[in-house]
This record gives structure tokens, C-alpha cells and sequence, in this order.
């Protein structure tokens, strides 16, 4: 009880309050799973840490990918002080030059299931490598009942994600 109360709060403090949903199935080229760009019009990948005042660090991961209407892609997030996990299925990825929005829904989250068919939406900034270049950057999370539509972002800030990598191509 107590693990399934710190994901959730964990979880509530990173995120606002909805999402978008509906997993497609691989075919083709594409059913290895690969993240090569030429059987997809954009992919993202993002990682990294996310730290609270109140000394709670999760890990925010997501890999998408799309082609005209097809979008597939997974979130996980990780609550490092009691490992609690919730799972997502991406179904809505909105690339707009370096920045990505993704929405989708929570499949498996064994110790907040409250989170479960419940849907979400983020945002992510890929700021490039090299010198003089700042850090990657996120949005706060939104979660709740949803669907969320990615391809309507709402006016979130980014923030830098100091100890975070994002890939949007």
C-alpha cells in the first residue's frame, strides 16, 4: 500500500491531469521493432530523471515513432525510492522541428492501478549536441481520464531537463 501511494504522488507531482489511445500492430518492414528512420516519418526517444523538492526521483523513458496515421510507442515511468512502475502505449506522437508531443494511455501500473486505462500527454525538446548547447527539456505531465490529443498541445512551459536526453527526428 504504502509503494502504490508513493508512485502516485510521485506520479501527481509530475504530471497535470489526461491522454490518447489505440495500439496498432507491426507489419512489414517494421515489425522488428527497428527505430530506422526510413520506414518512419519521425521518431523520438527521451530518458532521464526527474527530481522532486521532497527528494523523489522517478525515471521518465519513451521511445515513438510514426508514418502517415500509424503511431506506436511506449512510456515508462519509475519511482527510484520505492520502484513502483507504470506502463503506457504511445498513440499519438506531434513532431514540430525539435520539440514532440506524445499521448497514450496507461496499460500496467501493478502499484497505482488507479492510473490504469487512464490516459496521458508530454512534451519533450531536443536542444542538439555540441558546445554552447543547453539541455534537453519537458513539459509536465498530464494525466486523467482523457483521451488526450497530441496534435492539440497545451501551453505548457518546458522545462530543462538537466539529467535527461531527448531525440526527436
Amino acid at each position: 500500500m504504502y509503494a502504490s501511494k508513493a508512485l502516485t504522488g510521485a506520479l501527481l507531482l509530475f504530471v497535470v491531469v489526461a491522454g490518447c489511445g489505440q495500439e496498432g500492430t507491426p507489419t512489414g518492414p517494421t515489425s522488428t521493432g527497428s527505430l530506422s528512420l526510413s520506414a518512419w516519418d519521425h521518431i523520438v526517444s527521451a530518458g532521464g530523471f526527474v527530481d522532486f523538492p521532497a527528494g523523489n526521483r522517478f525515471t521518465l523513458a519513451l521511445t515513438a515513432k510514426n508514418r502517415d496515421d500509424d503511431t506506436r510507442g511506449q512510456l515508462q515511468m519509475q519511482a527510484r525510492t520505492t520502484i513502483d512502475t507504470a506502463h503506457g502505449v504511445i498513440d499519438c506522437l506531434n513532431v514540430l522541428g525539435n520539440t514532440a508531443w506524445v499521448s497514450g494511455t496507461f496499460t500496467h501500473s501493478p502499484d497505482a492501478p488507479a492510473f490504469e486505462g487512464g490516459s496521458f500527454l508530454v512534451g519533450v525538446q531536443d536542444s542538439g549536441v555540441g558546445p554552447g548547447v543547453g539541455p534537453d527539456a519537458r513539459t509536465s505531465m498530464l494525466v486523467g481520464p482523457g483521451p488526450f490529443d497530441c496534435n492539440v498541445p497545451p501551453p505548457f512551459a518546458f522545462t530543462p531537463w538537466d539529467s535527461g536526453n531527448v531525440l526527436v527526428k
